[in-house]
């Protein structure tokens, strides 16, 4: 057997594996709720994700999972995507973000929590990327993504801001914050 049918047998045997993991991980409910609509399918050299109003197709490179995940959901390359979605929303106040995100999905944010470049702390990153980490960081990512592009115009965002200020106007940020934590996972926690 030639050496790239071989490492290819291995990528697709490993994300097979993970797949196992975290399917046992969301039947056990060690994952978050909304993880039980999404389906989980590998075709070809590709990991397809569908789940409600959101569809994704990962490639497995032939060194996974020494190298990451390739991401290309849009005509735009994923990192510089980030780059992009980052400057939209950088003169909004990110704890209304943050905390509509983790009501919506109960995970903790990647990109909201950070004010470093999104691409430099994406997991899709090679300088970042960790072979102990599974798809679902990179499904996770996206879903951040999406959430902050449907809410990055002025009027998506001011509808959000309104709702957070009516809610919160006479909450101190902290307590806010620690309403939010409650019963949240953790993305640390998803390394297997």
């Amino acid at each position: 057997m030639d050496k790239t049918r071989s490492m290819s047998l291995f990528n697709i045997k490993r994300v097979n594996s993970e797949l196992r993991i975290i399917q046992n991980k969301i039947n056990s409910d060690k994952m978050p709720m909304f993880l039980k609509e999404y389906k989980f399918e590998i075709v070809e050299n590709f990991l397809e994700i569908t789940g409600p109003d959101f569809f994704s197709r990962l490639e497995i490179p032939k060194n996974y999972p020494f190298r990451p995940y390739k991401v290309n959901f849009s005509k735009i390359p994923h990192l510089r995507n980030l780059i992009n979605v980052q400057e939209k929303i950088k003169n909004n106040d990110k704890h209304v973000y943050i905390f509509f995100f983790k009501s919506l999905y109960s995970i903790e944010p990647t990109f909201l929590k950070t004010d470093t470049c999104y691409c430099c702390s994406s997991v899709t990153c090679s300088n970042i990327w960790c072979p102990s980490f599974s798809f679902v960081k990179v499904l996770f990512e996206q879903l951040e993504i999406e959430f902050i592009e449907s809410y990055s115009s002025v009027k998506s965002f001011n509808y959000l801001k309104n709702i957070y200020g009516r809610l919160f106007e006479k909450i101190p940020i902290e307590v806010i914050d620690k309403i939010v934590n409650m019963n949240l996972v953790n993305n640390t926690g998803l390394q297997d």
